[in-house]
């Protein structure tokens, strides 16, 4: 972002891996003075995913691991060192907030749980990323961005042509219900801070935040008793296919205006918004059949693209 809307908030990343430090990473973009806080033995061993050999000899940390964390300070301390303990709560005096993605009870064994920090600085934000939440009997389990995805529904909405599960590279649980829920979750946090001057603990799930953000599964279930798998509903792939009859072209061109120049992108065979399609297309384009919401699922539109010039008349 051009402007540093968040400069001057105060920051302290007991994170690692992947949710956390996208979460701060974020915040740091926008302004925020990050510190990550990292242990003296290994440290984040995100610094040796997908490292190559070239990053190795150069004695690099991956580019993993750099592309979320460019922009933080790093410290190293030992948690359980008595004097690492004294460094650390005097950062906390000068913290807005703090994010750690410890198993729950790890941060009141080492004697720094929210209500601890809470008394050194009663305007603190504490957020706190795990698998399933601070409650409930599952508090105390591992999770991993496939366990939540699997969970909450939607590993069953990525599918290959014969419908088997897929395991997506994108990860979906660690960012949405992870790192996007907690960044989300701290700033409403933070806004209240400052009006009241009291912080407050913020309980992010992966595997909750990922399952609230799964609507359209959802919305497919309330409608049929079910969730409809790949090629079956509107968003995912289940949407008119759009057949473009003009001998020539044979396809559809959407042109698209930026600041710089007018750049021409190929519409795919399928169109979920056709009167956008119909509003926005260089050409004038006759309907030759448009589906309507009671029609199946999947039913065939035809477009015949014709010249902006010919103003005859519309079918």
């Amino acid at each position: 972002m051009s402007i540093s809307t968040l400069e001057g908030l105060r920051v302290l990343d007991l994170t690692r891996l992947f949710p956390g430090p996208v979460a701060t990473w974020h915040l740091a973009s926008m302004g925020a003075s990050v510190i990550k806080v990292e242990d003296t033995g290994a440290g984040d061993y995100a610094k040796e995913f997908f490292k190559t050999p070239e990053e190795t000899k150069a004695g690099l940390d991956s580019s993993f691991y750099r592309a979320i964390n460019n922009n933080k300070e790093v410290i190293y301390l030992d948690l359980k060192n008595p004097d690492d303990q004294t460094r650390f709560l005097e950062l906390v005096k000068q913290a807005d907030l703090l994010i750690e993605s410890f198993r729950q009870g790890v941060m009141n064994k080492l004697g720094f749980s929210y209500d601890s920090l809470k008394q050194i600085k009663p305007s603190l934000v504490y957020c706190s990323i795990t698998g399933f939440g601070a409650t409930g009997a599952w508090k105390h389990k591992a999770a991993h961005d496939l366990n939540s995805i699997a969970m909450t529904g939607v590993l069953h909405q990525l599918a290959d042509a014969n419908n088997k599960p897929i395991m997506p590279n994108l990860q979906i649980a660690d960012l949405l219900g992870g790192a996007a829920s907690a960044a989300m979750g701290c700033l409403a946090a933070l806004w209240r801070a400052q009006r009241t001057g009291e912080g407050s603990f913020v309980d992010i799930s992966m595997t909750d935040g990922t399952l609230a953000h799964n609507l359209t599964a959802q919305v497919g279930y309330h409608a049929h008793g079910d969730a409809p798998l790949a090629k079956e509903d509107l968003l995912n792939g289940g949407v008119p296919q759009v057949v473009d009859v003009e001998p020539i072209r044979q396809r559809v061109l959407l042109k698209i205006r930026d600041a710089r120049d007018e750049i021409e992108t190929t519409i795919a065979k399928r169109a979920v918004q056709l009167q956008f399609l119909i509003r926005h297309v260089g050409h004038d384009v006759r309907r030759n059949r448009l589906r309507r919401q009671h029609d199946p699922v999947g039913d065939t539109v035809a477009f015949e693209a014709r010249d902006p010039g010919d103003r005859g008349q519309r079918p």
